[in-house]
C-alpha cells in the first residue's frame, strides 16, 4: 500500500491465519461455519422472545384505551395514519377530541379527499402544526 511504502515498511503477502475452529482449518465449508454460528446465537433468539412475551403481557395489562385501537379486530390504517399525524409534538389527552371531530367530519380517505383545504384547516384547527393537515390532503 501507499502508506506501506511511505513508511519504508514492506507489505507481506502472507493470509491471515485461520480462525481456530474455522472450516478454513479442519478442511470443512462455509455452510458448516454458518450453522456453529447460528447454534452460537440461539440464546439470544431466546432472550428476544422472553423479552416479546414479557412486553406483550405487560401491555395486556397496562395499555390505555385509545380510539385509534381496535381491540379483537384490525385497526383502520387511515384511523392510525390521522392519530398519528396529529400525535406529533401533541398530547394524547389532547388529541383525543380532535380525533373524534375529525373523524366526524372525515370518515374515510374518501371523505378526506373530496374535502377543501379550508374545511381540513377548519376541523385541525387549535392543534396547530397546520402543515400536518395541509399534507393530509
Amino acid at each position: 500500500s501507499a502508506r506501506a511504502a511511505r513508511s519504508g515498511r514492506k507489505r507481506s503477502s502472507a493470509k491471515p491465519a485461520p480462525v481456530k475452529g474455522s472450516s478454513q482449518q479442519d478442511g470443512g465449508n462455509v455452510e458448516e461455519d454458518l450453522a456453529r454460528a447460528r447454534t452460537h446465537l440461539a440464546p439470544a433468539g431466546e432472550v428476544v422472545r422472553s423479552l416479546q412475551v414479557s412486553l406483550l403481557s405487560w401491555f395486556d395489562k397496562a395499555h390505555r384505551v385509545l380510539p385509534w385501537r381496535k381491540v379483537n379486530a384490525l385497526a383502520d390504517p387511515y384511523h392510525v395514519w390521522v392519530s398519528e399525524l396529529m400525535l406529533q409534538q401533541t398530547r394524547v389527552e389532547t388529541v383525543i377530541p380532535y380525533y373524534k371531530r375529525w373523524l366526524e367530519h372525515f370518515p374515510t380517505l374518501m371523505d378526506l379527499a373530496k374535502a377543501t383545504l379550508e374545511q381540513v384547516r377548519s376541523i385541525w384547527a387549535g392543534l396547530g402544526y397546520y402543515r400536518r393537515a395541509e399534507n393530509l390532503r
